[in-house]
């Protein structure tokens, strides 16, 4: 049997385990940068061999591996690509609308940012790219938190202005009286003379009254308290999703699972930024600490949303991470083996909506 159709397996130092995919499958994977290393192979998988002793599948690796000049070139084309970028506001950066909400613009982000992580490096990059890679990183980062800025200044209320005081210690003036308005003259009328004064009175004889004491005036209120310091409201929490929160798993028979994966245009991003297996490759990876074999047939049900369709295929587990290192979750990789052409071009029609929406 020639070795183009023979299944392999190939696992890393991490102890992942990619397979069975025949060696052209592996070619593509590696000719796409989606496969960068492996550390050991098997072609049952269950007998490992260091990678060293299996010629074709060390081979494939060998002559993928890019060259100092290859890495230096494109080091230059990202830092031409950061300047073009220094003078851009937040939300130019991410390429979101001003219209777009703060989680929008954080998923935004993150799918920038990660391809620029130093954690995606491989040790032997170039040092000149993992440098313009960490200077774009940082610079996403400042952008990132000028966003968030942006959005707290514009979704903090304005300080009210205090309730008026009735100030009850001061004396309110009385209003002015009326001025007296003098009669017309007229001219050559006779004015009779004054009448003649009475004669003066005897001054009124004043007899003492006893009076009750005058109470104290009445003590001024208390001014009322001053109004609560408004405080600006903390800045929402990043959004966190989990593939499990949108897969079901069910288990059928001891060699065959049903899952049932809902996808939309919000979280369609968990099943296609994982760079070896992703829904937009024809492959699947879901998060799950459920024990799974490689091999396993999978009856795999997708749910779209706007639009709705259901697809139901035959998929299988060809990729395995087991080891839970904070950075890439425990899960399992599907391959979709029954996909029409029908249904794979309206995957890349979703996927293409869910990058183009503001």
């Amino acid at each position: 049997m020639s070795s183009s159709v023979v299944n392999y397996w190939v696992g890393d130092s991490l102890g992942r385990v990619l397979g069975p995919l025949t060696l052209q499958a592996f070619r593509d994977l590696i000719a796409s940068g989606r496969l960068k290393a492996a550390v050991r192979a098997s072609r049952d998988g269950t007998t490992w061999l260091p990678i060293q002793e299996l010629a074709e599948v060390r081979d494939l690796f060998t002559a993928a591996q890019p060259t100092p000049s290859m890495e230096v070139q494109q080091a230059e084309r990202l830092r031409t690509q950061l300047r073009g970028l220094l003078n851009l506001g937040p939300l130019d950066v991410f390429g979101m609308k001003p219209t777009a909400s703060l989680d929008e613009v954080r998923l935004a982000f993150f799918r920038m940012a990660k391809r620029f992580s130093p954690e995606h490096l491989s040790p032997d990059t170039h040092p000149e790219l993992k440098k313009v890679s960490a200077e774009i990183f940082d610079f996403l980062s400042r952008r990132m938190r000028d966003a968030e800025a942006l959005y707290t200044l514009n979704t903090t209320p304005a300080p009210r202005a205090p309730p008026p005081r009735l100030d009850v210690s001061t004396t309110v003036p009385p209003p002015p009286a009326p001025a007296p308005v003098a009669p017309p003259a007229a001219a050559n009328v006779a004015r009779p003379p004054p009448p003649a004064a009475p004669p003066p009175r005897p001054p009124p004889v004043m007899t003492p009254v006893a009076r009750a004491p005058t109470p104290p005036p009445p003590a001024p209120p208390a001014p009322p308290p001053p109004a609560p310091v408004r405080r600006a409201a903390p800045a929402p929490a990043a959004p966190t999703y989990a593939s499990a929160e949108f897969v079901g798993l069910e288990r059928r028979t001891d060699d065959r699972i049903h899952a049932d994966v809902k996808v939309s245009l919000q979280n369609a991003g968990i099943f296609t930024d994982h760079r070896i297996i992703n829904l937009s490759s024809g492959g699947l990876f879901i998060a799950t600490d459920k024990p799974l074999r490689l091999g396993t047939q999978v009856e795999l049900t997708l749910r779209f949303d706007d639009p709705a369709r259901v697809m139901t295929m035959r998929s299988s587990v060809i990729w395995e991470n087991s080891l839970d290192d904070g950075k890439n979750p425990r899960g399992y990789g599907l391959r979709l083996s029954s996909l029409r052409p029908e249904e794979r071009e309206f995957i890349q029609q979703y996927l293409k909506r869910r990058v183009k929406k503001p």
